[in-house]
């Protein structure tokens, strides 16, 4: 059978604001069991976004996580997602600021857990793609995105492409895209082990090129953790570690990070995806910035951060390393966080506490 590359990945984040003993639950029911199952499988390569405030957090609440992370990081198994520090949409930033909060992101990472730390992808925040990213993208550093399969449907991609990179750009600027398989997606997580080992043999058994192909899977990371109403735990019942065990026994499975397999691949082709978002923002509104009409109190924060910004920014700027410079900067990065500013599954705009630590900052 023909070898068959998987680029797993999760995204974990928790808004600026949020209730501690939620994330609390969260660490406790999903971030350590996660990390603790990786660890015990060290062949399996897999990618991660942990967003900046929820690493802030497990900084405070979980110091045991953070040094799970580093080991997964230092041996070479994980390798760590950028983007905005607070989990911006970045087209609500200034245009300065959308390389700068990346930036800002990626030096924190590399503070927090060395060199190896730093990224050189970005998973974006809610999925919201403009062409027009990929300049900031590459002035942070950043050579490669995770987009799901509705933006190449949105570009006129048939599902049934070849499986592997592609690449697009703006004003020459490239940036290379990892599109996430949808169908392994909603597999790993609705069905049977079994089901997820065959759809996996079903499409290396299909592979025209014998030097093999690749699948990218990236799930909201408490996807894989028990959920409220229902009694399933993925824990529990010992999915996630046969999924890991299914694959470390197989003969035709290559898990590795994205660094690794973009080391010795070429993009398939050049794709140019439209202003587009993930599944809930596009089946809801089309587009993320209709929020902004929608909702007037949503707009109406968002231009008074981007004004804020736009004022300070060249200010902050000069004032480079000054203390109390660095600490209005980072406010004005906590009142981006892109939660409050639309409903979201978890209601974020509807949320009082998510509101007021917004404007507080």
């Amino acid at each position: 059978m023909n070898q068959l590359s998987l680029v797993f990945g999760v995204h974990c984040h928790q808004p600026v604001g949020q209730d501690p003993a939620i994330i609390e639950r969260a660490a406790d029911d999903f971030y350590l069991p996660f990390l603790k199952a990786m660890e015990e499988h060290p062949r399996f390569k897999f990618c991660a976004h942990f967003s900046g405030a929820l690493l802030m957090q497990m900084e405070l609440i979980r110091p045991a996580w953070i040094d799970l992370v580093k080991l997964l990081i230092h041996r070479g198994q994980m390798e760590l997602l950028g983007g905005g520090i607070y989990e911006p949409v970045l087209m609500t930033l200034t245009e300065s600021d959308r390389s700068g909060h990346i930036r800002r992101f990626s030096d924190y990472l590399q503070r927090l857990f060395g060199p190896r730390g730093r990224p050189k992808g970005m998973w974006p925040a809610e999925q919201v793609w403009e062409p027009h990213f990929c300049g900031p993208l590459r002035d942070a550093d950043i050579r490669y995105v995770m987009l799901s399969g509705h933006h190449f449907t949105a570009a006129g991609v048939p599902a049934n492409s070849p499986a592997g990179t592609y690449q697009t750009e703006d004003a020459g600027r490239m940036i290379t895209i990892f599109p996430i398989d949808e169908e392994l997606r909603t597999s790993i997580l609705a069905n049977p082990v079994d089901d997820v080992q065959g759809y996996l043999e079903s499409r290396a058994a299909n592979l025209r090129e014998s030097s093999g192909s690749l699948l990218t899977l990236m799930s909201d990371g408490e996807n894989f953790a028990d959920r409220p109403g229902t009694t399933e735990r993925r824990y529990d019942d010992g999915r996630l570690k046969k999924f890991l065990d299914a694959v470390e026994r197989s003969d035709f499975l290559n898990p590795l990070t994205p660094s690794e397999w973009m080391s010795t691949h070429e993009p398939r082709a050049l794709v140019y995806i439209p202003t587009s978002a993930g599944h809930e923002i596009s089946e809801r509104r089309g587009g993320w910035r209709s929020f902004l009409t929608e909702y007037p109190e949503s707009n109406w924060m968002q231009k008074r951060v981007f004004l804020a910004a736009s004022k300070m920014g060249p200010v902050l700027e000069k004032l480079g390393a000054d203390r109390e410079a660095r600490a209005i900067r980072d406010l004005l990065d906590r009142a981006a966080c892109n939660d409050p500013y639309w409903p979201g599954a978890s209601g974020g705009l509807y949320l009082p506490h998510l509101l007021g630590e917004n404007f507080e900052n």
